[in-house]
Order: structure tokens, then C-alpha cells, then sequence
């Protein structure tokens, strides 16, 4: 049976590495049976996409990077040491990411080294687009969509999948429906209108922002507290609504009985496309000088401080050269002051593209490190897996020495037994020398009759008397058990049936 699921995560390097270049998890079984791409190379993938995140600004992990999709298939209907079954489990890997995402960048690796040895493919696929830098939203990004496409693409092939279930994403019981198709009032359709509409309102970019939106504007109380699961199975979050119904009672409902759709991670979808949506339409602010600020041509403010000018032939006196001195100084000034914005402003951006190269060394750094440590763990957990196989292996062989050696010393104290037994042994009673259960009653007796005196004789009981005395109990007991058994068969026999 096919078998789909699809997660989300920000970090698509470490998603890569884990499908494309992790060590293989099984001996003598290389990781990558089979690697295929849509709209890329499959050999260049981790270059392609992360050049992808990085032109459209979303390669520091504020967005979901990469939606990684599992499509296991049963060792009924695809053989992994088949190489023509893995080429064929890679090849509608392929045609299913061309078909449900062919807008984006998919990487199809197809592997068999997992624990049930099943062949399987990791579908990576790029959440930004290649085309316009959008983040992937929407029904393509949940487990129906996935599901349904993987089927559509084995039916094509000749399988029979499953098909996939129906009614989980908004439920709706019998008795609702009946009401609605009366034209009723049905309390729940109410809320869920509630729910689809704060949900959808662009202005919320938080949980608390949700809380007071639903509160204010909606009449609706929201709380979130518990856990739930989303469609893959996962735990999430867990959300309460109530509100007063038009009927004037107060209603209560949790999500998960509402439908998927009204959970905390679709909330969560449309709260991180409305932040997204938020940071495109807010406009960059530009840079200005403080001269630009105040609209000042510096360059033509100093052409007309210093540009010839025509005037009338006067006599010179002192006054007029004062003025003249006085003018020509306050020219200087205003030049001087000009010149220092500019190289005022020329530092302010110098020291601005220096902490912006400051800034991106320091990222770089940091995702160096990451992965660094991300390595180490890798690395700590693969040798912790090898010393518990080790450990568990050496645990096994030490119980299988000890069983060994139990068995052989109960073969042996059994032998003992029966060699003590056969010589006073009556030929009516010879085979209870091979019957263990005879011997270890004859053990537990004769424990208890050795030292004591035979009432008889008043003589210490020999050998002889205590295998002659045990074996006859012994074969007294089981001929009244067996006795005991033919007869409650015969009372059963005799029992008239009776009618019901």
C-alpha cells in the first residue's frame, strides 16, 4: 500500500543533505538508488535553490523554505532489488512534481535503506518560486492534494492505490446537514463562518492579534491551550472557540471537532502570507544626503557664489570695501559648511556599507557554524546508533550463551534423574524415565522422602522404595487426571442441547 506525508521546514540545505548526502542507513545499500529533477539539475540542486532563495531575499530562514514530501510504496506492489521498479518509483516521483508543482523546483531522490527496506521517494521541493520569488500556499501544500496526485499518477502506471479519505478537512454531522438543507440554523455553520472570516482577515499577524480580532470583531473567545493533530498526523497546537449563539446560548467547540481547516496551523499559514504580504508592500526608504533633504543644489549654490557678476562702476570707499570684504567672507563660510555635509554624508555611508558587509560576514559565519554543529550531531548520532547495535548485539549473543548453557545444564540434571530412575524402575513405568515432567516431580519427592523412615520397615527409605513409591503416585495421579478428563467428556456428550 503507497503510503504519502508532507512537512515544511526553513531550512532546505539541511533537508538536502539529509536525502541527498546522509549516509545510507542499511549495509551494503547506497543511499540514492535513483535522483531525478523538475526544473533543475538533480547534480546542482542545493546550487539552484539556494540561488533561488537568495535573489528573492529568502535565504536567512524568516520563510518556509522547502515542503519535503514522503511516497513510500509497499513491497507489494514495487520490489526494491528490482532496478527496473526503482527507476519506474523515481520516474512518477518525477511526474508527480512536474504535474502538482511545476512552478517550482523539485529534487526526486528515490531510497530503500529505511527500516521496512520499502522503496520510497523524498520530494524536495522549493516553497519560493523560481518564476516570481512567491512562497507556495494553498491546498498543494497539505496531505489531501499530495495524496490524491501520488494516486493519479499510479493509477496511470497500472496500481490500484487507496483512496484517499474524505470529510476530515470540515465535518459535518448527519444531523447538521439535515438542518441546513431545511434551512435551519445550525450553530456550528455560524461559528465556522466566524473562523474562515478572522482567519482570512490580512491585518493579523499574531495569535494575540487573532485573540482580540476574533473578541472584537466576531463575537468569538479563542484560547489556545491542549495539543491537536494536522492532517500528517503531527501535533499542533490546540485552539477553543465560544461565542453566544443567535439563540442567545453560549456554545463551545474545539477545532479539531470542526474540521482541519479551522486549526492552528492553517491559522498559522495565513498569518505568515499576511506577514509576508505586509513586508512587500512596504516601501523601501531611500537614502538621502541632508543636503537632499532640505532640496540644497550644493553644486549650483556654489556656481552663483562665485560666478562673475556685472555691476555698476562705484567709488570705492572704505565702507563699500568693507561690505565687499564682509560678503566674500560669508561666501567662504557657506562654502566651507557645504563641503562638510558632503563629506559628512560620504561617512555616514561608508561606515553603513561597512556594517552591512560587517552584518553579512557575520551570517555567513553563522550559518558556517550551524552547520558545522549540525555535522557534529549528525556524526555523535550515527556512532551512538553503532554503539547501541554493538552493545544490543553482544547483549543478544551473552542470552544465547546463558540459554545455552541453562538448557545444557537441565539436559544434564535431567539425564542424572533419569539415570538414577531406570534400574528400580517397573517395566509398567520404564517410559517415565524420558518423561521430564515425571522427573522433576520425582526430584521435588525425593527431596522430601530421604531421610525420612519407611513405616514399614522403620528403616531410612532406599532408593529402590523412593522410585518405586514416587512412580506409582506419579502414575496414579495421572491415570485419576486422565480418568477426570474422559469423564467430564462424557458428561458434555450427555448433556441435551437446548433451544434458544
Amino acid at each position: 500500500m503507497a503510503y504519502s506525508r508532507i512537512t515544511n521546514t526553513r531550512d532546505g540545505k539541511a533537508a538536502i543533505r539529509y536525502a541527498f548526502e546522509e549516509p545510507s542507513h542499511k549495509k551494503g545499500m547506497d543511499r540514492v538508488l535513483s535522483a531525478s529533477g523538475s526544473n533543475l539539475d538533480p547534480d546542482f540542486a542545493m546550487q539552484q535553490m539556494s540561488d533561488t532563495w537568495k535573489r528573492f531575499g529568502k535565504d536567512k530562514g524568516d520563510y518556509v523554505q522547502m515542503y519535503r514530501v514522503i511516497q513510500s510504496f509497499g513491497l507489494d506492489e514495487l520490489d526494491p532489488n528490482n532496478p527496473e521498479h526503482v527507476d519506474l518509483a523515481n520516474q512518477m516521483g518525477q511526474e508527480f512534481a512536474q504535474e502538482l508543482y511545476p512552478d517550482r523546483q523539485a529534487l526526486i531522490v528515490t531510497q530503500a535503506d529505511g527500516e521496512g527496506g520499502k522503496l520510497h521517494n523524498h520530494v524536495l521541493v522549493n516553497s519560493v518560486s523560481h518564476i516570481d520569488g512567491k512562497s507556495l500556499r494553498g491546498k498543494r501544500t497539505g496531505f489531501v492534494a499530495v495524496a490524491e496526485a501520488t494516486n493519479e499518477v499510479m493509477r496511470r502506471h497500472g496500481f490500484n492505490p487507496e483512496p484517499v479519505p474524505n470529510g476530515t478537512r470540515d465535518k459535518t454531522t448527519i444531523a447538521e446537514r439535515k438542518l441546513a438543507d431545511k434551512g435551519e440554523y445550525v450553530w456550528k455553520d455560524d461559528l465556522k463562518h466566524r473562523i474562515r472570516q478572522g482567519m482570512a482577515y490580512e491585518g493579523v499577524t499574531s495569535h494575540d492579534e487573532y485573540i482580540k480580532h476574533m473578541e472584537e470583531e466576531h463575537g468569538v473567545n479563542v484560547r489556545f491551550r491542549g495539543n491537536a493533530k494536522d492532517a500528517d498526523g503531527n501535533k499542533i497546537k490546540g485552539i477553543s472557540y465560544d461565542f453566544m449563539d443567535e439563540d442567545g446560548k453560549k456554545r463551545t467547540s474545539r477545532a479539531s471537532t470542526l474540521g482541519l481547516d479551522y486549526q492552528s496551523d492553517v491559522l498559522d499559514s495565513h498569518i505568515e502570507q499576511n506577514i509576508e504580504v505586509q513586508k512587500q508592500s512596504t516601501p523601501d526608504i531611500e537614502k538621502v544626503s541632508p543636503v537632499d533633504e532640505f532640496d540644497f543644489d550644493v553644486q549650483s549654490a556654489l556656481d552663483d557664489m562665485f560666478k562673475p557678476k556685472k555691476v555698476k562702476k562705484r567709488k570705492v570707499t572704505s565702507s563699500s570695501m568693507a561690505d565687499d570684504i564682509t560678503e566674500r567672507i560669508e561666501k567662504r563660510r557657506l562654502h566651507d559648511e557645504a563641503l562638510k555635509m558632503n563629506a559628512e554624508f560620504d561617512e555616514q555611508r561608508a561606515e553603513q556599507e561597512r556594517q552591512e558587509r560587517a552584518e553579512q560576514s557575520r551570517l555567513e559565519q553563522l550559518e558556517k557554524e550551524k552547520q558545522e554543529r549540525e555535522e557534529a550531531e549528525a556524526k555523535r548520532q550515527r556512532e551512538e546508533q553503532e554503539r547501541q547495535e554493538q552493545a544490543e548485539k553482544q547483549r543478544k549473543e551473552q542470552q544465547k550463551r546463558e540459554d545455552e548453557e541453562r538448557q545444557g545444564e537441565n539436559e544434564r540434571r535431567y539425564a542424572e534423574l533419569a539415570y538414577i530412575n531406570t534400574p528400580f524402575l517397573s517395566e509398567k513405568n520404564k517410559h517415565l524415565k524420558n518423561d521430564k515432567a515425571y522427573l522433576d516431580y520425582f526430584k521435588e519427592n525425593y527431596e522430601d522422602m530421604k531421610d525420612k523412615r519407611n513405616p514399614l520397615s522403620q528403616q531410612t527409605y532406599t532408593l529402590s522404595e523412593i522410585v518405586d513409591t514416587v512412580s506409582s503416585r506419579y502414575s496414579r495421579l495421572q491415570d485419576e487426571k486422565q480418568g477426570q478428563t474422559h469423564q467430564q467428556v462424557v458428561i458434555e456428550q450427555n448433556e441435551p442441547d437446548l433451544e434458544i
